[in-house]
């Protein structure tokens, strides 16, 4: 049977190439207002959440000897990507829409409006979050993160909180501001 292509509508600015061939674990986004940092980083995500021959090739990147048990071990897990932003109700306004129409020509997938989540075929999950109660971000292994307007998070939230919940899976974060 033939794979289905899907056509996502998406054409990456210039400067997000970089960002998406990049299998880096850590980048750093400082753009003007308005360059498309919360596009190009949602649609990062949503390309990791589907793409697992993609994330295979970024974690051999990252792990070039690890052993193939501990590589499927890896790949194994159901991975979710978080997108935060200093307050929920931010998140909500900014990100929700664009994430949803992202997703919507993705067959399958399940869009939660109360979580602010997405759900893929794979299992894997896109996730808005707020930073305006750090402690309720405690808990899950990333994949994926990216603090969106992160001069404006409080100062402890990644260094405590999140750079933790990404070690299990070698989880990648993209830091944006302005």
């Amino acid at each position: 049977m033939e794979k289905q292509r899907i056509e996502i509508p998406y054409a990456p600015r210039k400067w997000a190439r970089k960002l998406h061939d990049s299998y880096k674990r850590w980048a750093a986004l400082v753009l003007h207002r308005r360059a498309g940092k919360t596009t190009a980083v949602l649609n990062h995500h949503q390309r990791a959440a589907v793409d697992g021959a993609w994330e295979e090739k970024r974690l051999r990147y990252l792990l070039p000897m690890v052993a193939e048990a501990q590589l499927r071990g890896l790949l194994a897990k159901r991975r979710i990507y978080w997108h935060v932003m200093p307050t929920l109700t931010q998140a909500k306004t900014v990100a929700w829409d664009m994430l949803k129409d992202i997703s919507r020509p993705i067959p399958g997938i399940k869009q939660n409006n109360s979580e602010l989540m997405v759900t893929y075929p794979t299992g894997n999950k896109v996730r808005l979050m707020g930073a305006d109660d750090p402690d309720s971000l405690r808990g899950p292994g990333l994949a994926g993160l990216s603090p969106d307007e992160y001069s404006q998070i409080p100062g402890r939230t990644f260094g405590e909180i999140l750079s933790k919940a990404l070690a299990d899976q070698l989880g990648y974060c993209i830091f944006a501001g302005t």
